[in-house]
């Protein structure tokens, strides 16, 4: 905190995280519910008095408040990774850039990671080798192993990383979707397309949305399987695949954006 402090003293946003949503007051479904240790959240003040920090958070547009204590407790939370417990990121811009350079520029990088990956096991070449390597992981393994690294996989489809609520013998809907991330970016192109009138990052979303639609499938499969409904696992490798065939697809026209 002393290090947030001087960040925000200096003029600085700083980002704290991860957290875990069990100890965010805000979220009223996790507060002292759910244990979700991948969070994170951009600190723009503090209140001694109130011993409040004020900070922005992901989807909410207004500013939140949260005390001392449950942020003290919401940072003792590592995910392996990612960030071990009390972690502050600093951001320095050099450059004044409004939100359409920034997004210009991330597309730009996350395509080029993607289509031209640095290591072997990194970007589309990576995929590759887990689609082919996906069918010997049920003969290669125990049960036991494969059931939990499918229980992980669709854990981090969530839009938070959740169990989904069936696998916890809940019966009621799933408060999170599980498509992997791809309506988030369909989303953020969709909406940069309408509010800056381009029609090429409204095509990109659709193609990132098609993703999404075969990921919630994949989710599907995953749930079915562990909770003893069926097992569809022999289709993951072909579902898989048309998801790749999505990402090639969305992060060339991503790159052509950025161009």
């Amino acid at each position: 905190m002393a290090k947030a402090r001087a960040e925000i003293d200096s003029g600085f946003p700083v980002v704290l995280g991860t957290l875990d949503m069990f100890h965010l007051s805000y979220f009223e479904k996790f507060y002292h519910r759910e244990h979700i240790p991948f969070h994170y959240v951009l600190m723009a003040g503090y209140d001694d008095g109130e011993q409040t920090v004020s900070l922005y958070d992901c989807g909410r547009r207004e500013k939140l408040k949260l005390s001392y204590m449950d942020l003290r407790l919401a940072m003792d939370c590592s995910c392996p990774g990612l960030s071990r417990p009390n972690t502050v990121c600093t951001i320095r811009m050099e450059s004044q850039k409004n939100k359409y350079q920034i997004a210009k520029e991330a597309l730009a990088v996350k395509g080029d990671l993607f289509l031209n990956p640095p290591m072997p096991f990194l970007g589309y070449k990576g995929f590759e080798r887990f689609i082919k390597e996906l069918p010997q992981w049920k003969t290669d393994l125990c049960r036991e192993d494969y059931d939990k690294i499918l229980k992980n996989m669709v854990t981090f489809f969530g839009t938070v990383p959740m169990v989904p609520n069936v696998l916890r013998g809940i019966d009621l809907p799933d408060e999170v979707e599980f498509k992997g991330g791809f309506e988030k970016m369909g989303s953020m192109l969709s909406q940069m397309g309408e509010e800056y009138d381009r029609d090429d990052w409204n095509k990109a979303a659709v193609i990132f949305y098609e993703g999404a639609d075969v990921m919630e499938q994949i989710s599907g499969i995953l749930i079915r399987y562990l909770s003893g409904q069926g097992d569809e696992t022999e289709k993951l490798p072909e579902k898989f695949g048309h998801v790749l065939t999505k990402m090639k697809e969305g992060y060339r026209m991503a790159a052509e954006i950025s161009s």
